[in-house]
């Protein structure tokens, strides 16, 4: 089911979502509904198939494990909002040039490094 994907993100965002994906960065979803980290996730393997994500992916990461944010490989985490806030207070969120944070609640995304662009040909047909 598409929906909550297309309820998430922007289609601009759900685009950038798939290039980060596609460029194997380190990215973080943050949602105060843990369902929709799972479905977020599933939905985006569909639309990359016949590619397969092959690296770390932890749909819903509880904070006492906090510290695999920092592993050294690409993955998607999932992590509740309250989690990623108190990580922002003790300014304790991990920062790489690498790492992309989505926020599926707010359709925002953060990112330290420009993702580049996808050619004007394909970029035009999707």
């Amino acid at each position: 089911n598409f929906s909550t994907l297309f309820r998430s993100l922007s289609a601009s965002h759900i685009l950038e979502f798939m290039k980060c994906i596609m460029l194997e960065k380190k990215i973080i979803l943050i949602s105060s509904d843990v369902r929709k980290f799972c479905h977020v996730c599933m939905t985006m393997f569909r639309l990359i198939q016949p590619l397969e994500w092959g690296h770390i992916l932890i749909p819903f990461l509880p904070e006492p494990l906090i510290e695999f944010l920092e592993a050294p490989v690409p993955f998607i985490i999932g992590i509740l909002r309250s989690s990623a806030e108190n990580l922002y207070k003790q300014n304790k969120m991990p920062a790489c040039k690498e790492m992309v944070v989505i926020d599926l609640d707010y359709d925002k995304i953060n990112k330290i490094e420009d993702i580049p662009d996808l050619p004007k040909k394909s970029g035009s047909i999707l």
